[in-house]
């Protein structure tokens, strides 16, 4: 009879504390599903860090992008003005010359010398190319300073010249020239330039 006893007494304990596990595995449950919810909640931030970290290392990108672009841009304005006003600084060059012989042409002719130097129109021009740095002109064409028959058609790079034709260009390279008639710079490269009159 004493395990009948201690069997309803036992019975009656696990009854009054069924009700206290119970409470204690629904604050478990509970504290469970907080912890759960502050852990998408954390990520839910934790992306949206990330998001705003990826847009604002966009935006670092696009402006990198942009100010090399204007500096590329900018040095392609420089370059050309150097060399818009190179040419301006030959062309004052070749005109300040030609004006210099025809002062001089004009005063022998003058004094009625026999052994007046000829004008630059009849001078032997090839012997004078070491002199010449500028492109001269025709009309509305450039001529080569070579021949001085053909129309230029290859830019010397990088000092971006135009005062050869292509088949003085081609006498240029076989001889192994490499230095431009113009500004007497290194040549790197040549291209030849289809329709340089236009």
């Amino acid at each position: 009879m004493g395990a009948i006893v201690l069997f309803a007494v036992v019975l009656r304990k696990f009854s009054l504390l069924r009700p206290m596990m119970l409470k204690w595995k629904i604050d478990i449950m509970v504290c469970t599903s907080m912890f759960l919810i502050g852990q998408m909640e954390w990520r839910g931030e934790a992306n949206q860090r990330e998001e705003s970290l990826s847009l604002l290392e966009e935006e670092r990108r696009a402006k990198d992008v942009a100010e090399a672009n204007c500096k590329r841009r900018q040095e392609g304005l420089r370059h050309k003005l150097d060399v818009d006003f190179q040419r301006y600084r030959d062309d004052i060059h070749r005109l300040e010359e030609e004006l210099s012989r025809l002062r001089v042409a004009a005063a022998s002719a003058q004094s009625g010398g026999a052994d007046a130097p000829k004008p630059l129109a009849e001078s032997n021009r090839k012997n004078l190319l070491p002199e010449v740095r500028v492109l001269p002109r025709s009309g509305n064409h450039r001529i080569c300073l070579l021949c001085r028959e053909q129309e230029v058609s290859v830019v010397f790079l990088p000092c971006a010249h135009q005062v050869l034709c292509h088949s003085c260009n081609e006498g240029q390279r076989e001889r192994k020239n490499h230095i431009c008639l113009a500004c007497k710079k290194h040549v790197e490269d040549r291209i030849h330039v289809y329709g340089a009159s236009s």
